[in-house]
């Protein structure tokens, strides 16, 4: 199962482009709305602080189905900072895709509060109002907004990763998620992409993180450990290098003897995602109460804690 986690100002049909990867290729996709989003109940968006909770009631519930065998997290923005602060507690997780995940909100803000104002403000000026809004923030929410630090979290998820951002994106730049591939522990490989924050992710990402979950969700390999050592490979280009149609050749040299049944399903997926029941669920007090069963897809909400 992949569960998909939506940025800020998103919802779970956000995972819309993950249903036609992933389901041509057996993958569940399992997608929610984090409290104070979407149809969930909740009056606040907290980046990643509280929105944890929820993807652990998730994950457990998960976990307590016979069907399911191995879970993987794709995240999105806030949803890829989500990813990062469970996986860093939950060594079982199979395989993260994070896509444009800050590394520090409290560095964010040092860089959105300029831009939104106009003009350059010191930085002392920003320390000042983030301290005044703090206490208010932490008593509505319960979350310390100096501890939003992904950055701190990637040294202990030690399972393979897939990281991309998009080269333009002025909102989260793209230094975050470097700063967070250079942290962290496990195999992976850091892609940057054309686009900005909210661009759709070109077709050959697409491609890669479809065939980088199925190898190890699917396959049992350990992808991304595969192609550190291709990469590193006299007739490969080494990580540091690479460029965007290099890495995209070397994912599909590694996955050559699946992309054309990846492309054969991908013209079936039509038919894949009409058949899919796009069912909701509902979640309160940490666990998750089923209504009605989707056999492919599954959509969620959650309504509080």
């Amino acid at each position: 199962v992949v569960v998909y986690l939506h940025g800020n100002a998103g919802c779970r049909l956000d995972c819309a482009d993950c249903l036609q990867l992933l389901l041509p290729l057996g993958i569940t996709v399992f997608a929610f709305d984090f409290t104070g989003s979407g149809h969930s109940d909740g009056d606040f968006v907290t980046l990643g602080g509280n929105e944890v909770h929820d993807l652990r009631a998730v994950v457990t519930h998960l976990r307590a189905m016979s069907s399911v065998s191995s879970v993987a997290l794709w995240g999105r923005s806030m949803g890829a900072a989500t990813a990062l602060f469970y996986a860093a507690t939950d060594a079982s997780v199979s395989c993260l895709v994070l896509d444009s995940p800050y590394s520090s909100l409290y560095e964010l803000c040092h860089e959105l509060v300029p831009m939104a104002v106009g003009n350059k403000i010191p930085r002392f000026a920003v320390n000042l109002g983030l301290r005044a809004v703090k206490s208010t923030i932490e008593s509505k929410t319960g979350v310390d907004i100096y501890t939003l630090e992904p950055v701190k979290f990637a040294p202990k998820c030690h399972m393979p990763a897939l990281l991309v951002h998009g080269e333009k994106d002025s909102f989260v730049q793209p230094h975050h998620t470097r700063l967070v591939s250079d942290k962290y522990a496990g195999p992976h490989q850091f892609l940057l992409v054309p686009g900005d924050h909210n661009t759709r992710r070109p077709r050959f990402f697409q491609d890669s993180a479809a065939m980088f979950l199925s190898k190890i969700l699917r396959d049992g390999c350990d992808g991304p450990t595969t192609l550190a050592a291709l990469a590193a490979s006299p007739s490969s280009p080494s990580p540091a290098s690479l460029s965007l149609p290099s890495l995209s050749l070397l994912f599909l040299r590694f996955h050559d003897d699946d992309l054309d049944s990846l492309r054969s399903a991908r013209a079936a997926s039509a038919r894949c995602l009409s058949a899919a029941a796009f069912s909701t669920y509902g979640a309160r007090s940490a666990s998750l109460s089923a209504r009605h069963a989707a056999p492919a897809s599954r959509m969620y909400d959650v309504r509080g804690r």
